[in-house]
């Protein structure tokens, strides 16, 4: 179970650092992503995205470490939900054309599939910190290097299934 749990911090650490890291190259698109869900003010859209960018890199920073497993699980369950919640609110508004902003690169719009996603991923990084922390070096740096590459294999099945049906 240990394991189990740090494949799912890693994978989401990985997620969170890799949106984190895309955010950075373009603060501007990320603040104009943030106005155009239209639940915050537009004056704050810009140190929204800076903030939201550094959440999110400390947040996967946190959950690859390994270090507290149970508090980084929690935060994360927390982002996700927060995410989800946001997106709701857009659904039940009738605008599912925004981005989802989930995944870099990708584009996904918002809808219910997204929120239930979102409350999913929560439950499930909540869980994992549940499970006992990796004492291992070596076995932190495989957990987080399995997870990493699951959540890369994620992202290639995506884009390859995005292709498809574009064609």
């Amino acid at each position: 179970m240990a394991m189990a749990g740090m494949l799912i911090r890693s994978a989401t650490g990985a997620l969170f650092l890799g949106n984190g890291f895309a955010r950075v190259s373009d603060v501007a698109q990320s603040a104009s992503g943030i106005a155009a869900w239209r639940l915050l003010p537009l004056d704050v859209a810009f140190p929204a995205a800076r903030i939201l960018t550094g959440v999110e890199i400390l947040l996967g920073g946190w959950l690859l470490s390994g270090m507290n497993p149970l508090g980084a699980g929690i935060v994360a369950a927390f982002m996700f939900m927060f995410f989800a919640g946001a997106m709701a609110v857009n659904v039940l508004r009738g605008r599912t054309g925004l981005d989802c902003g989930c995944l870099p690169g990708a584009d996904a719009r918002i809808s219910w599939y997204t929120v239930l996603r979102n409350i999913v991923l929560a439950v499930l990084v909540a869980l994992s910190g549940f499970c006992n922390a990796i004492t291992s070096i070596l076995l932190r740096i495989e957990g987080a290097c399995l997870g990493m590459t699951l959540l890369l294999l994620a992202l290639a099945v995506m884009h390859l299934s995005v292709r498809e049906v574009r064609e």
